[in-house]
C-alpha cells in the first residue's frame, strides 16, 4: 500500500490527467445548407440560433436535432443535423409547438 500511495505522489505520475470528453473533442452540427458549425462546449440551440444571426435568435421557437424537436435551452452534446424552427415553417409539430405554448 505505501508503494502505491508513493507512486500517486511521483511527479513522473501526473494525478489530474483530464479524461477524453465529447466536450473535449467538440460538437460538429450540420445546418440544412449542408454548412458546418464546430463548438468546443456542447451549446444550446439557443446559442446555435444567436451563432447564425441574431434575427434568427429572436424568432426562433425550437431547434430541430436529427429530425427530433427540441427545447432550445436543451445542450447539443452530440453531433448532429440541425435547423432552427421558426413560427415560419410549415410544419404540424411547429403548430403543436405555438398551441402548446399558447396554452
Amino acid at each position: 500500500m505505501a508503494e502505491l500511495v508513493h507512486l500517486r505522489l511521483d511527479p513522473r505520475f501526473p494525478r489530474d490527467v483530464p479524461k477524453p470528453t465529447r466536450e473535449a473533442r467538440g460538437v460538429k452540427l450540420t445546418l440544412p445548407d449542408g454548412q458546418v458549425r464546430r463548438y468546443e462546449r456542447a451549446p444550446s440551440g439557443a446559442d446555435v440560433a444567436s451563432d447564425i444571426g441574431t434575427g434568427l435568435a429572436e424568432a426562433a421557437l425550437a431547434i430541430r436535432v436529427n429530425g427530433g424537436l427540441w427545447d432550445l435551452s436543451r445542450p447539443l452534446e452530440e453531433d448532429a443535423e440541425v435547423s432552427i424552427v421558426t413560427r415560419k415553417d410549415d410544419d404540424d409539430l411547429v403548430l403543436d409547438l405555438l398551441r402548446h405554448d399558447a396554452a
